[in-house]
């Protein structure tokens, strides 16, 4: 069987009395795994993954009553659905309103889903979620050829401004979407690393499918979105384009709740935007988050994790592209004139995606060395930086004055240091990266020798001259190996710390050349621009 994937929604509600609170209980199952002689899925366990993230973060449900069950045997869904049973019925003895939600994505037929080798029938599933006693049931299936499980009750999709959406119940009946027509395959996408049409259905519930502004997404409001995008996603080969579907009989003017989006999470809002296919990209990894669809409104909210993202689009041949950094601030507001604009060359290169939106940086540094035969010296740095994605190279210059003063010498130095770096970082997270790298180094040191002996004029006259003959300048070489932690702070600012291993050449007057290991800590404040 050609793996494909088919997203369909089911709300059943029954009970007609009203209560005055509504608990909700999630399952969302992720399996790879098919029957004999299905390949394996790629993403049908991030499906799982994604959705229960979403309902967790941007909806009623509560951690605690989320159940997420990655390549289970179908021993441990029939376990799973038991207790969620036995939960509801022990929550509706308190006269509680319960919603519940099973999501599957993973292999299936027109009778049955497909787990780990063994059949779930169609029939068996119908009756288990008939046991549940919820009152408001919610079954999103995402497999092969499930759209044969919708059917047509002759109901007809009405204006969305008309619907009241409220977190009662206040309908029953049955209502079914679909990623599909009939005979048409949903597809998985290599980019989303997941469901297309799932993919779409996410960024919906995130904020997308908000269209009323009032920070509720409704089921229409959701499937509307997911149904848009899908269309427009265009897809072209063998399997032909998706056409979601929206089925029902419903009785009541209520709509349901899905998502409930929080001003206090984090999140974009993109302003002035027509017709535009917005992709949102990891800053870190460069790993697609979303694409979405900006068209019809004149704003529109997308909650996402507190990280940095890069923001993208086309614009005939331009590519534009900004930073949003969500961080340190639970807002970014994302307009036309908050993008750069880029040649496409220099974005698409080999590889992938890799360019940097803020190319230079200036650090400030101090550290203490001992350099050659001298004695050691504070110096004070700075830096200028070229950031690129993969890697990051600087210029630096430092000064530094010492001096030593023993029973017989006294030796004052003044360092002059020119240097360049290469880094590259090795890992990322969301507030910096470590990063490690050769440099290499020129010291021009001026030194000043005093003989203590000779200091009083009157004793000896030519304790003068004996001081202005011994100044020495030196050449000294080095080869280094940073290795640093960088915090990136608000508003561009970074702090780094360094662990610095070198090794000096240099002349000594006495040996020859001579070499010499050094290890040295560098802090190092900076702004990204």
């Amino acid at each position: 069987m050609r793996v494909s994937q088919l997203l369909f929604l089911s709300v059943i509600l029954y009970g007609q009395g009203l209560f005055a609170y509504v608990e909700r209980i999630g399952l969302f199952i992720g399996n790879n795994e098919g029957v004999s002689g299905e390949a394996p899925l790629k993403y049908a366990v991030e499906d799982a993954r994604k959705m229960a993230r979403v309902f967790q973060d941007a909806s009623h449900f509560e951690k605690d009553r989320i159940y997420l069950l990655e390549n289970p045997k179908i021993s441990s869904v029939r376990e799973a659905l038991s207790e969620i049973s036995g939960r509801i019925k022990e929550l509706k003895k308190d006269k509680t309103r319960v919603q519940f939600l099973l999501f599957f994505s993973g292999h299936g037929s027109a009778e049955a889903i497909h787990i780990n080798g063994t059949k779930m029938l169609k029939a068996e599933l119908d009756q288990k979620m008939e046991r549940l006693g919820a009152d408001l049931k919610i079954l999103i299936v995402d497999a092969c050829e499930s759209g044969h499980l919708l059917r047509s009750k002759g109901g007809q999709v009405i204006d969305n401004h008309k619907i009241e959406t409220v977190d009662e119940l206040q309908n029953k009946g049955t209502i079914l979407l679909s990623s599909s027509s009939r005979g048409e395959l949903a597809q998985e996408s290599e980019n989303y690393k997941g469901a297309i049409f799932t993919h779409h259905m996410v960024n919906g519930l995130r904020g997308m499918a908000d269209y009323d502004n009032n920070d509720e997404i409704s089921l229409w409001e959701a499937y509307h979105y997911a149904n848009i995008s899908t269309r427009r996603e265009n897809i072209q080969g063998k399997l032909g384009q998706q056409n979601p579907n929206f089925d029902f009989d419903v009785v009541g003017k209520s709509d349901v709740i899905l998502s409930v989006l929080s001003k206090k999470k984090s999140r974009i809002l993109f302003k002035e935007f027509r017709n535009t296919v917005m992709e949102v990209r990891d800053a870190a990894t460069m790993n697609l988050e979303a694409r979405i669809f900006l068209s019809g409104t004149d704003s529109a909210y997308f909650s996402l994790p507190s990280k940095e993202y890069i923001l993208t689009y086309e614009e005939g041949k331009k590519f534009k592209a900004t930073k949003a950094n969500l961080t340190w601030n639970n807002r970014y507001i994302a307009t036309p004139g908050e993008f750069h604009t880029l040649a496409k060359s220099e974005v698409y290169r080999k590889g992938g995606r890799a360019f940097n939106l803020d190319p230079h940086a200036m650090h400030y540094g101090f550290f203490r060395t001992r350099i050659g035969p001298s004695e050691a010296v504070n110096m004070v740095s700075g830096y200028y930086e070229i950031r690129r994605y993969h890697y990051q190279q600087s210029l630096g210059i430092a000064w530094g004055m010492g001096t030593s003063k023993g029973e017989l010498l006294t030796n004052e130095m003044n360092t002059l240091r020119l240097s360049y770096c290469i880094e590259r970082p090795f890992a990322r997270y969301r507030l910096g990266q470590f990063l490690a790298g050769v440099d290499a180094g020129w010291y021009g040191v001026w030194q000043k020798v005093v003989d203590n002996r000779f200091n009083d004029s009157e004793v000896n006259p030519y304790a003068e001259d004996i001081k202005k003959v011994r100044r020495y300048f030196t050449n000294i070489y080095e080869l280094g190996f940073p290795v640093s932690k960088e915090f990136f702070l608000p508003y561009g600012f970074t702090l780094a710390f360094t662990g610095h291993s070198s090794l000096f050449l240099f002349k000594d007057a006495n040996t020859g050349y001579s070499s010499r290991l050094n290890f040295r800590p560098v802090i190092a404040a900076g702004y990204r621009f």
